[in-house]
């Protein structure tokens, strides 16, 4: 019963990060996994968690592949801190929870015991950005945990704290530890894997350069361990540039090195009344209007939230609960039924005040109340049904479209500027309108119609019969 990490290589264009990696922990263990900055750590654990897949090799949980694992077996806390800045804390723990499958009497119950532990109850209303960093990182922490995962993959988890939250922090890994969880954290500090593991395994250049019990390391290698102390350059760099050479940790006094015993290279009309036409412009331009604000601005939200998740590493978190997939299905499909939502209610809105207002009516359906009737039996139906299916076409594909442009870019305030080819499309579409509402069933207004997810089949429906 193990975690098995079985000769995995990872390359990332003509850089391979990792080379031939075996690792074995155990069910149950606590262990740690030290090694300088770019080793390699944070790129294992990710392939761990099925964030990201080896070139070759595999990784297996009691013989089961990792991708074949539900995802609420695993509990990850990144390295670079990913919570949802405005979010309250209880609203995030929760949702993050559910995400992971559990339910919403047991993840409030649990949360509640946590904060408590942690001495955070106080807290437990205020946004995330509100908070200390320590107690940003008990939240990160709870937010690992809280589902009650069966393996726990931390990196770095003790970075940046003090030492109070540290050793909060250490009682609440030694606890999980007594629960049986088999526990994965990386450090660069060889004391902490030492105070807490039962096996070690040190990474340098994507290798494993030592692994073993922490014992057993010491025994073997503790020949090749050196401290260099130097007057003239205390922090000396250039060490980590030498092959074979790990800086293990630095103190004011002098640096502990960890020497390698051996150095591997890296390789188709009918006629019809006025007032029914004058409603189809109305309501030819009320819906473009709303499918082009709608569309671009829910599409816009999509763009904004992957580009957020991906700059905080909440992503990461996300990704250790479900699917890229799942995470994109469920974004574009609760956007779009906020947005589906929003346009029923101005509808609604604006067909109350069609029809409780007399001065309205006459205007659009002049004293011939029956053009009402026609006007609703004739067009409305069609024409709204037609509006349906364009918002959710033209929502679920500009809302991909600019997903994508989030995923591609760095920062958040990157969005606007990314988005602009996808929206010069959208804009398009209003120029042929202005030509097209005295002749909607011309050739040309015909073919620029079917366009993918243009405005102007709507157009032809509101003002005139669609000849197909």
């Amino acid at each position: 019963m193990s975690l098995t990490i079985e000769h995995i290589n990872k390359w990332f264009g003509q850089f391979q990060a990792i080379t031939d990696l075996y690792l074995e922990v155990q069910e149950g263990a606590l262990f740690g996994s030290l090694g300088a900055n770019g080793a390699g750590k944070t790129t294992t654990m990710r392939m761990i968690l099925d964030i990201l897949r080896p070139d070759s090799g595999s990784i297996t949980w009691n013989g089961r592949d990792v991708r074949q694992v539900p995802r609420r077996s695993f509990g990850y806390l990144p390295e670079e801190r990913g919570l949802y800045p405005k979010m309250r804390v209880d609203e995030q723990l929760l949702f993050l929870a559910r995400l992971n499958g559990l339910a919403k009497q047991a993840a409030e119950k649990a949360l509640t015991e946590w904060l408590e532990r942690f001495q955070i109850s106080a807290n437990r209303k205020r946004k995330i950005e509100e908070l200390s960093k320590g107690n940003q990182q008990k939240v990160q922490f709870l937010a690992t945990i809280l589902h009650d995962p069966d393996i726990l993959v931390m990196d770095e988890p003790f970075s940046g704290l003090d030492p109070v939250n540290t050793n909060v922090l250490k009682e609440a890994l030694l606890e999980m530890h007594r629960r049986g969880k088999t526990i994965i954290f990386s450090t660069h500090q060889l004391e902490q894997a030492e105070e807490l593991c039962q096996n070690i395994v040190i990474i340098n250049k994507g290798q494993s350069v030592v692994q073993g019990s922490v014992r057993e390391v010491k025994r073997q290698y503790g020949r090749h361990v050196a401290r260099l102390k130097l007057d003239n350059d205390p922090e000396a760099s250039w060490l980590e540039q030498l092959p074979g050479v790990q800086v293990t940790k630095r103190r004011e006094d002098y640096i502990e090195m960890h020497i390698q015993a051996m150095v591997y290279t890296q390789q188709g009309q009918r006629t019809r009344p006025v007032s029914e036409i004058v409603a189809g412009y109305v309501l030819a331009f009320a819906g473009i209007y709303l499918l082009f604000y709608a569309v671009l601005g829910y599409a816009m939200t999509v763009a904004h939230g992957v580009a957020e998740e991906k700059s905080s590493r909440v992503m990461e978190l996300l990704l250790n609960a479900a699917t890229p997939l799942q995470l994109l299905a469920g974004k574009v499909v609760g956007i779009g039924a906020a947005g589906l939502t929003q346009m029923a209610c101005l509808v609604v809105v604006g067909l109350g005040a069609l029809l409780l207002q007399a001065p309205l009516q006459a205007a659009l359906f002049g004293a011939n109340m029956g053009g009402l009737a026609l006007f609703f039996t004739s067009v409305f139906l069609p024409f709204y049904l037609l509006f349906l299916v364009y918002f959710l076409l033209a929502f679920f594909l500009y809302a991909a479209l600019f997903a994508g442009l989030g995923a591609m870019i760095k920062r958040q305030d990157e969005v606007t500027s990314a988005i602009q080819v996808p929206m010069m499309l959208l804009i398009m579409g209003w120029i042929p309108v202005i030509f097209g509402l005295s002749s909607p069933n011309a050739h040309w207004m015909k073919v620029l119609s079917y366009l993918p997810f243009w405005t102007l089949m709507l157009v032809r429906l509101a003002v005139g019969s669609v000849a197909w």
